[in-house]
């Protein structure tokens, strides 16, 4: 009985060690929120925020956008990512937004949503931003 709890003690810990890479890197995506209000009897407006990993967006990955030529520009930040003010497209997860009202998913015109940065956390590697309206 000894012997199977050491083993399997063993095979836990080669597990943990082999995972921790991973964990200290952390998801990309680190949380979100939507809401919504009414803005007449037939129309609903939505706010969609997230907030990701501030080193997953960056001028070496194309990620800042110009919102006039929807292409590609260095982020505003000295070390190269973004900054509040700059505009990212979130092309980590191809993040759209589904309403559920059967008109299928909504996204911006190079697909996935634009997002305005309104927040850095730089002590924790952060980004805080506010989906633009795709039109």
């Amino acid at each position: 009985m000894t012997t199977s709890i050491r083993f399997g003690s063993v095979v836990a810990l080669f597990i943990g060690l082999m995972c921790a890479p991973s964990m200290v890197a952390g998801q990309t995506f680190k949380g979100g929120q939507v809401a919504w209000q009414a803005s007449d009897a037939l129309t609903v407006e939505f706010s969609i925020q997230g907030a990701w990993r501030r080193d997953a967006y960056s001028t070496a990955n194309g990620r800042c956008i110009s919102l006039v030529t929807l292409a590609g520009v260095p982020c505003s930040g000295a070390d190269g990512f973004p900054e509040p003010g700059d505009v990212i497209v979130e092309a980590e997860a191809n993040t759209t937004f589904d309403p559920g009202d059967g008109g299928g998913a909504i996204g911006s015109p190079v697909g996935p949503l634009l997002f305005l940065i309104t927040s850095v956390d730089y002590a924790d590697n952060l980004v805080n931003g506010i989906a633009l309206n795709p039109v």
